[in-house]
């Protein structure tokens, strides 16, 4: 279609993450994928019609940093697939609380770029319109029977060129204790990671891309009260990821931030075992609480 359309596009054969090949011996025996490649004012772009939602000049971690070997007439052509770091698909959510009562009560903004809006929309999309909208709220709530999600507005979700932007206002119940004069408050009600306890685990754990998630949560302190205890923060820094945690006083609000990187999308079995001593160190920082005192 694209010839027809008077463009220059090449057949492209090339192998995904899945597979050790390269093209040291040109063969169509050692791939296991075929994409086409635009070539257009002097610039290549790899186009895979598996990733249905992603945007022109975009390439999917799967096939990121491996060789393509382009027909070019008798001769062909070995590229390689350029590679992206993982704040280029890095989401953020933004999450204003106050408190009302024993009740938390605020807003959220969410924001997903590149294969995080890719990876949203292939989700998203399949899903038929009249269950599109209870859909989002269940990924929303992430079946959280506390978390009520209401007056949702999106960005154009049709639209596979422009960053992904949610926001809504919520209600989240059972995070607070009251005991005399303090306040008790966990402030993650949404535990990222929190089942990853590998164990077991044989093999790598592959994620699907590259990512760097961060949440930005400010919570406004009640009139009348002041902090007594913020948890301690946390860092976790290794060659394939980094967790850090950070909670800060900025006059009567809260601001509490965690940054997941995974920058080499997998956590390797060869480092398991400090993988193991993360996610304990994750595990107690998430059970520790703000503690507010009248």
């Amino acid at each position: 279609m694209l010839k027809e359309a008077g463009f220059d596009a090449r057949l492209s054969w090339i192998g995904t993450k899945h597979i050790a090949y390269d093209y040291s011996f040109p063969s169509l025996a050692v791939d296991n994928h075929m994409i086409c490649t635009l070539i257009h004012q002097n610039k290549k772009y790899y186009l895979d019609s598996t990733i249905k939602y992603g945007s022109l000049g975009e390439n999917s971690e799967n096939i990121m940093g491996k060789e393509v070997m382009i027909e070019d007439g008798e001769q062909f052509i070995i590229e390689k697939i350029p590679v992206e770091i993982s704040s280029h698909n890095q989401s953020i959510e933004t999450i204003n609380m106050t408190l009302e009562n024993e009740t938390i009560k605020g807003n959220i903004q969410l924001e997903y770029k590149n294969e995080s809006k890719t990876h949203f929309l292939m989700r998203y999309h399949p899903i038929k319109v009249d269950k599109k909208e209870d859909a989002l709220k269940y990924y929303l709530n992430s079946d959280n029977k506390n978390l009520k999600v209401q007056n949702i507005v999106t960005s154009d979700l049709n639209n596979r060129d422009i960053p992904i932007k949610i926001q809504y206002d919520f209600t989240l119940e059972n995070q607070i204790s009251s005991f005399d004069n303090e306040l008790y408050i966990d402030m993650n009600y949404e535990k990222i990671l929190n089942d990853f306890n590998f164990k077991e685990r044989k093999t790598d754990y592959l994620f699907p891309y590259k990512s760097r998630d961060i949440v930005h949560t400010n919570l406004t302190i009640p009139a009348g009260y002041k902090v007594s205890k913020l948890p301690e923060n946390l860092s976790i820094v290794r060659d394939d990821y980094e967790i850090t945690m950070t909670y800060e006083l900025k006059d009567q609000t809260i601001v509490y931030t965690k940054t997941y990187d995974f920058k080499s999308a997998a956590i390797r079995i060869k480092n398991i075992n400090q993988w193991e001593e993360d996610f304990k160190k994750l595990k107690n920082h998430y059970a520790d609480q703000v503690v507010l005192i009248k």
